[in-house]
């Protein structure tokens, strides 16, 4: 009786298991449990809020949605810190998985600065980005010209471009302004009759987002426009540097250098290669609304350094007569590259900008950019004078300010 008692008992306990079992394999697959399971990602070097909304949403416009969700170790949206983690609000994804990044070199051995320094640059050339929303045009504003039309054996092209950023374009500029006499000679060595359109940076953006243009320059890499735009080769490597009181110079040679300093920078211009010092308090940040009360903290001691793009500085110095008291540190503290950027709505543009890029590549190796690029900084320097000097005075040849010389 014992035995058949031991027996039964046994049975009943194999069945229980079973049914445990099978619940821990249909459980998950129904969903039970998982509603309020959270997703999370980690921040990788070169991470922007758009970037990771982008990636995971398909749309850079909802990092918001990010930004509100981990407000409690996010200060400020611009600036992430590699190695958090984030959770992701609004998501139907498998619980506890974090989304697909793409595989990053192996940068074993850095530390999380040097990391930082070798990611790209952010755009300090105004970006539409940036801008506020545009508006739709006046209703008797002039229609805009197609972007290719055939004549004959030649075709026209028009790009649009900002109206007054020297020394790479405006309409009172020689050859209306470096970047557009490298666009046009480009182009003309292609065989093309081309043609230029002077607008606002928001008017001409949307216009050639829109296609109502084949291109529109000088613009710097926005991961949140390629969705947007295919973009050229650069045309040309931006600096941005710092500038200081000349009775003030420190050394300067890596990014860390700029530690326990106040740095100023104009409000809307991007903070993205000065990060990695913003999200560990490295710095303390200054963004007055023009480039010249940048300039008048310096002046008056409220701040140790101005970081801004080498063209825009020397232009403020210039207009408030601070070119003599002022010296550049003797590296640059990150470079931007420029670019021609070609609609993807307009579908020849991925082929024309293959043909431009090898032309482009082709005038390099001829030596003929190298002397467009010299001829306008020339008149540059003509019309703003000789840039500060360098906080050394003598600086090394292999630094990037060098190349300007």
């Amino acid at each position: 009786m014992s035995a058949y008692v031991f027996q039964n008992r046994s049975l009943i306990s194999l069945v229980y298991f079973l049914m445990a079992l099978s619940l821990l394999w249909i459980y998950p697959r129904l969903g039970w449990g998982q509603a309020d399971a959270p997703v999370y990602y980690t921040v990788q070097p070169g991470d922007t809020l758009s970037d990771i909304s982008l990636r995971i949403y398909k749309d850079g416009t909802r990092w918001r949605e990010i930004y509100e969700a981990n407000k409690a170790q996010i200060r400020d949206p611009r600036a992430l810190r590699v190695g958090w983690k984030l959770k992701i609000p609004n998501l139907a994804e498998q619980p506890g998985r974090e989304p697909a990044v793409p595989q990053a070199p192996s940068e074993a051995g850095k530390t999380e600065l040097e990391v930082a320094e070798v990611e790209p640059m952010p755009p300090s050339v105004p970006r539409p980005g940036l801008l506020p929303p545009v508006v739709s045009s006046p209703a008797n504003e002039l229609p805009e010209p197609p972007p290719v039309r055939p004549e004959g054996d030649n075709h026209r092209i028009v790009f649009v471009t900002a109206g007054e950023y020297p020394p790479f374009t405006g309409e009172d500029l020689p050859q209306q302004g470096m970047l557009t006499e490298v666009v046009r000679t480009t182009f003309e060595s292609m065989g093309y009759d081309v043609g230029f359109a002077f607008r606002g940076w928001q008017h001409g953006f949307k216009a050639a987002q829109e296609g109502r243009f084949a291109g529109t320059y000088p613009h710097v890499i926005d991961r949140e426009h390629l969705t947007h735009f295919f973009y050229s080769k650069p045309l040309f490597n931006l600096l941005i540097r710092g500038f200081v009181d000349k009775d003030k110079p420190f050394r300067f040679e890596r990014l860390r250098d700029l530690s326990g300093r106040v740095v100023c920078r104009p409000d809307g211009e991007d903070l993205y290669d000065l990060q990695p010092l913003l999200v560990n308090d490295h710095i303390t940040l200054q963004t007055p609304k023009t480039m010249r009360a940048c300039f008048d903290l310096l002046m008056r001691g409220k701040v140790d350094v101005v970081s801004v793009n080498e063209f825009a500085g020397q232009g403020a110095l210039h207009e408030a007569g601070l070119t003599e008291r002022v010296c550049m540190l003797d590296n640059a503290v990150s470079i931007d590259t420029v670019h021609l950027l070609f609609p993807k709505r307009i579908p020849q543009s991925e082929g024309l900008m293959n043909r431009f890029d090898q032309a482009l590549t082709g005038l390099e190796a001829q030596g003929a950019l190298q002397d467009i690029h010299s001829r306008h900084l020339k008149h540059y320097y003509d019309r703003f004078g000789v840039p500060p000097a360098y906080c050394s005075g003598n600086p090394r040849s292999d630094s990037p300010l060098a190349q300007r010389r």
